[in-house]
């Protein structure tokens, strides 16, 4: 099982090469939920880097794009297949296109966030060739391995870090300075409901809302039969990070408040099936 690292900053990552297995990086302009974003210019370094470590790069391009993305997003996927990474994080749909008009050889990351649940739809997008899937983190660690045990897709499994809860191309911060006239430059923000507090981000691309609590499913990890585990380093200061890479690494204790997220909590929320008799009655 592989460690993931998706990093705040691609400033320091030379004391993380020892503690990890491959980087996650988002490109500016093309990204949301990961906290460290790249401009295309850096990647050729950044990979050499990597690289000669003997470690594995994937970048993530998962925001939804718009028409007048596609061009330059083209441009953006030639340039990267040449760089020979490991896969691209995606999230619309478009890529599956893409990937096929251009003749891109690099993998494709289904990472659609609170879409990732299932076997089935994994399945189905095999068959269009893409070979990684970003599960949710709303899903339970019995659900994971239902899914691990039905397809033959390389998985990629949230096990540390804020979990992300909402994504709007809305401001949802500059919104509300807008009108009450306010001033904050700050990078990131809060959100204070029934007295917990949620980090949220915005920037260029829109809002992301994040869990209030740090999930870490060290205890699950230590049996979990998975391909890749991701561990986020987003909202944490580097000290208390590397205390929870030697953790991973060297199985000590960690003093952070975390809980387990979903992995032990099923949804109370289900789909209801319906009685195909009484569906015909309604029908007629």
């Amino acid at each position: 099982m592989a460690k993931l690292m998706v990093l705040s900053s691609n400033t320091d990552i030379f004391d993380l090469l020892d503690k990890t297995d491959a980087f996650l990086f988002g490109l500016k302009g093309y990204s949301v939920n990961v906290p460290c974003v790249i401009e295309i210019n850096e990647l050729e370094e950044i990979n050499k880097i990597i690289k000669k470590n003997k470690k594995e790069l994937f970048i993530s391009l998962n925001k939804n794009m718009i028409n007048s993305d596609i061009d330059k997003l083209k441009e953006i996927l030639l340039y990267i297949d040449k760089l020979d990474i490991k896969g691209i994080f995606y999230a619309d749909i478009c890529f599956i296109n893409l990937k096929k008009e251009l003749n891109i050889k690099t993998d494709l990351v289904w990472s659609q966030e609170h879409l990732t649940t299932n076997y089935a739809t994994i399945n189905f997008w095999k068959q269009y060739g893409v070979n990684y899937t970003y599960l949710s983190g709303e899903i339970t660690l019995k659900e994971i391995k239902e899914i691990k045990n039905n397809t033959k897709v390389k998985l990629i499994v949230p096990i540390f870090g804020h979990l992300p809860m909402f994504v709007s191309f809305r401001h949802v911060v500059k919104n509300y300075l807008e009108t009450f006239n306010l001033k904050d430059n700050s990078k990131l923000n809060f959100i204070e409901k029934e007295n917990k507090i949620y980090p949220i981000i915005d920037d260029e691309i829109g809002s992301t809302v994040y869990s209030d609590f740090v999930l870490d499913g060290y205890n699950d990890y230590k049996n979990l039969d998975i391909d890749y585990v991701t561990l986020n380093e987003f909202n944490i200061n580097r000290k208390d990070f590397l205390k929870i890479l030697d953790k991973y690494k060297n199985k000590n204790p960690n003093s952070l408040k975390t809980n387990t997220g979903f992995l032990h909590q099923a949804t109370i929320y289900k789909v209801k099936k319906w009685d195909r008799n009484y569906l015909l009655q309604l029908e007629i």
